[in-house]
């Protein structure tokens, strides 16, 4: 489709133009209004409308229509006038067309108006033909296109007992209008419970990255103190050391901050209250650290009323006990510095944090020609798969309904705030080389999961997985002579040995001696008796007998030739005379 045509009219009481480009319904109609509208300003008297504002088009079809109908334009009609632009720019089924779109016009998310709007102006294109739909009809056709809710709301208020077609509009409108208004107050209000949860050490909720949020000291009020600031003087090397071994921030100076200087969020240093650091300053603030260091991750405990079996055809059973779901995932990997303690060295002391583990493997689904790539974190804490609803629906998955809800509660929540789940789906993930593929699990969809996949014991136990923290491992066995590392796929060793050469095994020499004496055999199938014990070299005298025979064929067969010539021309002797050859010489 190229440039649609442009419609421009300098001032009202200038007559409107269209130059040259594509002519649609939508322009058609444009280019009446216009052209109404001035020959109604100017006063215009009908005899005189057509041939007013006809040549206003400048496109190679209207300058040949105007060619041929230039004579008839000043006593030709209006309304004439419109069918035939109609019948020289828009195809044969416009009609049709126009018409089947206003009719499939659906709402969507847009408000209920700007959908009644959108159908009526598509409506008014039809004006002036059969196809044009009145008010009763094209109420019908709006009310089939507006929002299922709403029309279900519509219903409930008895709507259709209003029977002019401006007056539903206005009705209609304001059910729409309260109906979004309870949707904005109910998003208001769980973005605020959102809020309210999202505090740092919480999963699945998402949250914001966690930052030091304590206070610096007010600096004691003092005479010497001056209204202009005073900068804190560089690092020495002796702090920057100290700083550097104890976890601390080089733009707030503490120690164990949780954060490095780009991320700081602590305001700039007084130089006037400023002091500089030695190591008698690290134990006064050291138990100040590790309060904030054991906050800085993001922590998840679901408490769920024990475990359930989940089918889509069943119902989910649960039994009294209460298991725990827990993930750890830190924000900051320097938020907790393990220093060790003061009275303990170094070897008796766990280190307060550990990497988890995650695993990078394939999601395939039937709905995508590749399977997507996806981080999942390994947890033998968790008693369920847990998958983020983002992923899910990137994965294009069916989403199916359990019997009932899984419930989730916060670790650390003083308002006891859970969340539950209701919606799951069936995946399989597989290594990215393809050596190992899990069995489908059941995976818990969750709006706000942090983490795009959470592996729990389902996915272990039913695979058969080892878990190793100390080698962070999870190895499971592909036969039972080979196992295979998840998380190292390329540190792959086979569990058993190649076999060592054996005494009974046959050896080269041995192959080779057979491969000799099946040659002459193989040669007398394939090649026949007397050719594979022949002479390798040329046989002079069958070759000489040979061409021999070959010449007496062909004398046999020129001799043929002659006298089946001689039969012809004696079978139709009337028909091959013979001619004397004789030149022309008499030619000019």
């Amino acid at each position: 489709m190229g440039v649609r045509a442009r419609i421009e009219q300098s001032a009202p009481n200038r007559p409107p133009t269209m130059g040259e480009g594509d002519v649609d319904a939508g322009i058609l109609w444009d280019w009446f209004v216009k052209s109404e509208n001035f020959l109604r300003h100017k006063g215009t008297p009908a005899a005189n409308m057509v041939k007013t504002v006809a040549y206003g088009m400048t496109s190679v079809h209207a300058i040949r229509w105007l060619a041929a109908n230039g004579p008839g334009l000043p006593s030709m009609e209006w309304d004439t006038y419109k069918d035939q632009m109609r019948a020289l720019f828009l195809p044969t089924d416009w009609e049709y067309t126009a018409r089947m779109a206003v009719l499939r016009l659906k709402q969507g998310s847009r408000p209920f108006m700007d959908f009644a709007l959108d159908a009526m102006g598509r409506n008014n294109l039809l004006a002036g033909t059969a196809s044009f739909m009145n008010d009763d009809f094209l109420q019908d056709a709006i009310e089939a296109g507006m929002d299922p809710e709403l029309a279900v709301e519509c219903h409930r208020e008895n709507t259709n007992t209003i029977m002019n077609f401006r007056p539903w509009l206005d009705e209609v409108k304001r059910l729409d209008e309260q109906r979004r208004q309870r949707f904005e107050e109910i998003a208001k209000e769980f973005a605020r419970l959102n809020i309210r949860t999202t505090v740092p050490g919480r999963v699945p909720f998402k949250m914001a990255g966690v930052v030091n949020t304590t206070k610096p000291a007010a600096p004691q009020a003092s005479s010497s103190q001056t209204s202009s600031f005073i900068p804190i003087p560089k690092l020495t090397e002796e702090e920057r050391v100290l700083l550097k071994e104890n976890g601390g921030c080089f733009k707030c100076r503490r120690f164990f901050a949780g954060h490095i200087g780009p991320r700081c969020p602590n305001p700039p240093l007084d130089g006037a209250t400023y002091k500089t650091l030695t190591a008698q300053d690290i134990p006064k603030k050291m138990s100040t650290a590790a309060s904030r260091g054991a906050s800085t991750g993001r922590v998840a405990a679901v408490l769920t009323p024990g475990s359930a079996s989940f089918v889509e055809e069943e119902l989910i059973n649960f039994d009294s006990r209460v298991e725990t779901v827990a993930a750890v995932l830190p924000n900051v990997v320097s938020a907790v510095v393990d220093t060790g303690s003061p009275d303990y060295s170094d070897d008796e002391c766990a280190p307060f944090l550990c990497s988890n583990l995650f695993w990078n493997c394939h999601l395939p689904s039937a709905s995508l020609t590749s399977p997507v790539p996806v981080k999942g974190l390994v947890d033998d804490g968790s008693s369920v798969v847990l998958i983020k609803e983002d992923l899910a629906r990137r994965l294009k998955l069916p989403i199916l309904q359990a019997s009932e809800p899984f419930t989730c509660q916060a670790a650390f929540s003083a308002n006891n705030v859970s969340l539950s789940l209701s919606s799951f789906v069936k995946i399989r993930p597989e290594s990215i080389d393809g050596r190992f593929s899990s069995c489908t699990l059941r995976a818990f969809v969750s709006p706000t999961l942090v983490t795009d996949l959470i592996l729990g014991l389902p996915f272990l136990s039913s695979n058969s997985l080892v878990v190793n923290h100390g080698s962070k491992s999870c190895i499971v066995r592909l036969d039972n002579a080979t196992s295979y590392d998840l998380l190292h796929p390329n540190a792959y060793v086979p569990s058993k040995p190649m076999p060592r050469w054996k005494s009974g095994h046959v050896r080269a020499s041995e192959v080779r001696a057979a491969r000799r004496r099946a040659q002459p055999a193989l040669q007398d199938v394939l090649l026949g008796p007397e050719m594979a014990r022949g002479s390798r070299g040329n046989n002079v005298i069958a070759a000489i007998k040979e061409h021999i025979e070959d010449l007496n064929a062909i004398e046999t067969f020129e001799a043929q030739l002659k006298r089946m010539d001689g039969e012809m021309k004696r079978k139709y002797a009337d028909l091959f005379t013979t001619f004397p050859i004789r030149l022309i010489t008499d030619s000019f």
